[in-house]
């Protein structure tokens, strides 16, 4: 059962557990444990939409489907934006579908650095699971679409490794509207995966009910309090409490924390070690029609560079204001935008070595981020714009603009050689970075001197209080984390359910 804020009603409600978020690691909870007979209730802050609801206009996408109506942003040395949903299914709805298993060399540097007490083998099997569930495989050439193919073709002719994105859209039809939400329905979100399946097991979901504090006995957490929100105003309408032998905070890596520093809930690692996977891309030109806009906005990568550097080449694509805000304003960039059809668009992330915070701000469901881009990863964002423009120049792009202020445009790679050096470019310079996929800010450790929960994912000096996101990663993962994060969620909701 799903309810809306039309027909929830106040008061108390008991149950086993209550899980706060309904996004990968939400979603998959709330299907192991319902699935082990436990009464669940989720609580999703934002609303239910569906294909009939999901619109090609962003403006629309970005009020119904994200945080922050799709504005939110890292502060530091530059603004960095950094995006996340808000609605049932959370950023599986508006993600791209990308779907990596975490590297078992990045699973042992996790468990050797933060002691973790189990192993690869024992979170495979969730793995499986997970991939079963929402349909994972590579994505299919039929509909990859120009933009895709070019990336491709420029890979294998420099011999790189990689290849068709591994994706959990099935049903896909190259649509290329997987940001705003899939309008085909052939993206296998948790709202058309986990979500209906535990609702078959009794789970029940609120919309547009926001936890805002805990109900408490000492150490011992015994439920939620919930503030029920207007859509129109997204202000309070009601209240409601919900009573559970746990909580699962399930709220994502800015979310979660802030809710516990609201509350005066963990230790000093809560909110601290933020990691993104921070993000660029080059805009080309070729001399054909590519017509970018029909096919999967990320169906290609390249792992070539990613043990040695952690970086991930991945194609992209985008709506014509955002190509026509990486070219120079004015009528020199309007220009441009009448080669829209032959634009290519390549690009990639790399795994942060710096570390932000995440706090939670005076007005209630805000929050302050700060990460800065340190002169490592900027280093290595210029790299990956280097391999990007050789891997386009490559495929047959005939003109490259990088986003990067006072850089003109690059026709070989003797102009990536004068002008993609890093010593040369200022971070303030760099207009195209973008981030994703915050984690680690409330980092599980086998102590509470390394990290905020353990490794049963429970909140040190708290009973009954857990987390299940990507804020327990203990490190920036190095791929996109949606597997992880249903994993990992399905290993210790099953270890949950055993002693409840």
């Amino acid at each position: 059962m799903i309810i809306g804020p039309d027909h929830a009603r106040g008061g108390r409600i008991d149950c086993d557990v209550v899980v706060v978020g309904s996004g990968a690691g939400g979603a998959a909870a709330a299907w192991q444990l319902s699935r082990a007979g436990k009464s669940v209730i989720c609580l999703e802050a934002g609303g239910h939409y569906t294909e009939d609801d999901f619109s090609q206009d962003f403006g629309v996408a970005a009020r119904q489907l994200y945080e922050d109506d799709g504005q939110r942003v890292m502060m530091g040395n530059l603004y960095v934006p950094l995006p996340g949903g808000r609605c049932l299914g959370g950023s599986t709805v508006v993600n791209s579908g990308i779907c990596f298993r975490i590297p078992p060399t990045r699973f042992s540097e996790w468990q050797e650095s933060n002691e973790l007490a189990f192993e690869h083998a024992d979170l495979l099997p969730h793995t499986h699971t997970t991939e079963q569930m929402i349909g994972v495989a590579p994505s299919r050439t039929d509909v990859w679409g120009g933009n895709n193919q070019f990336a491709m073709d420029g890979m294998t002719k420099l011999g790189w490794s990689g290849g068709p994105m591994p994706r959990n859209a099935p049903g896909c039809i190259g649509c290329g509207a997987c940001n705003n939400g899939c309008p085909s329905g052939g993206k296998m979100s948790t709202a058309k995966t986990f979500i209906p399946k535990s609702e078959q097991y009794g789970a029940t979901y609120y919309t547009f009910a926001r936890a805002d504090g805990f109900i408490r006995t000492g150490d011992r957490i015994e439920g939620v309090t919930v503030s029920l929100m207007d859509p129109a105003t997204e202000q309070p309408a009601g209240r409601m409490e919900v009573r559970a032998k746990a909580v699962v905070l399930s709220c994502g890596a800015v979310r979660t924390p802030e809710i516990l520093q609201r509350n005066g809930l963990g230790n000093a690692h809560v909110g601290q070690h933020l990691h993104v996977h921070a993000a660029t891309g080059v805009i080309g030109i070729t001399d054909r029609d590519i017509e970018g806009w029909k096919g999967i906005p990320q169906g290609f990568y390249s792992d070539e560079f990613h043990v040695n550097d952690k970086m991930l080449i991945e194609s992209f694509w985008a709506t014509p204001e955002v190509y026509w805000l990486s070219f120079p304003f004015g009528f020199e960039g309007t220009a441009k935008m009448m080669d829209y059809r032959r634009m290519v668009a390549v690009g990639g992330t790399i795994s942060d070595t710096g570390e932000g915070t995440v706090k939670a701000s005076a007005k209630m469901g805000k929050v302050k981020i700060s990460w800065s881009l340190n002169e490592e990863d900027k280093g290595r964002l210029i790299r990956l714009q280097q391999r990007v423009c050789e891997l386009m120049l490559a495929g047959g792009a005939t003109e490259l603009h990088t986003g990067i202020y006072g850089i003109p445009p690059i026709t070989s790679m003797d102009d990536v050689r004068t002008w993609l050096v890093p010593d040369q470019i200022r971070p303030k310079q760099m207009m195209a970075v973008y981030a994703s996929h915050p984690q680690g800010t409330c980092r599980m450790a086998g102590s509470p001197e390394v990290g905020a929960v353990d490794c049963d994912g429970r909140v040190y000096g708290t009973e009954g209080l857990y987390v299940m996101d990507a804020s327990i990663f203990p490190d920036v993962l190095g791929v996109n984390p949606q597997v992880t994060i249903m994993s990992l969620s399905l290993m210790l909701s099953e270890k949950l359910a055993r002693t409840l």
